[in-house]
């Protein structure tokens, strides 16, 4: 989901995730509807905030056990969750001596943790480094693979293009284009998609339906 700044893409993503509920419209989360069950469907998604908020006298590890308690889930995968991003020598710091980047990866380990189908994240890979964000890109794959899906949100167009087999440009509230990445490069004469979503967004606001 691609958009200008205040172009409602993290409110769409809350929508998206059960934690706010449709003015009119469906909202339909792995199935279950978000009016009839937002428990349910709250369950069914993983939410990653742009901004990480977390009681800072938690340490890490204490964080994540949470999570899985919540979740139902084994504490098992938490290791491998935080070798994988990097988290490992952090599990006893505590969340208010973190970095931005090493929040971000702690917020990235809890979402996979709750091992929901569908992902829902907002900018998951600010603050990453390099490595991170491959390891990101690597354990999206896999969700996909195992029939999971994917809602996200960025601003890095090579990270967007990389892991996106769809695209939904928001303008002014409303959906502008929809269809593959290729698609919109194509369509745009552009040499890349940082330069289609650029020469997309520059153009007026289409009249077209709202999201339902």
């Amino acid at each position: 989901m691609l958009g200008g700044n205040g172009a409602g893409k993290s409110t769409l993503l809350k929508l998206a995730s059960a934690l706010l509920l449709p003015d009119k419209g469906r909202v339909v989360v792995a199935g279950i509807d978000s009016r009839d069950d937002p428990l349910v469907a709250k369950q069914r998604s993983a939410y990653l905030p742009e901004t990480i908020r977390m009681d800072e006298l938690l340490t890490v590890a204490e964080v994540l056990a949470f999570v899985a308690d919540l979740r139902g889930v084994p504490h098992t995968g938490i290791d491998r969750l935080c070798e994988l991003f990097f988290l490992t020598e952090h599990r006893h710091t505590l969340f208010g001596q973190l970095s931005f980047g090493s929040r971000r990866k702690l917020g990235l380990v809890a979402a996979f943790l709750a091992a929901a189908p569908v992902m829902v994240l907002d900018e998951p890979d600010t603050g990453l480094d390099v490595v991170a964000v491959n390891a990101l890109e690597g354990q999206l794959a896999v969700h996909r693979g195992a029939g999971g899906t994917v809602l996200l949100s960025s601003h890095d167009m090579a990270f967007v293009a990389r892991t996106c087999d769809q695209l939904v440009v928001l303008n002014g509230g409303q959906v502008q284009w929809q269809g593959p990445p290729t698609q919109l490069v194509s369509e745009s004469g552009a040499d890349d998609l940082h330069g289609a979503v650029t020469r997309l967004l520059s153009e007026p606001a289409a009249t077209a339906e709202g999201v339902t």
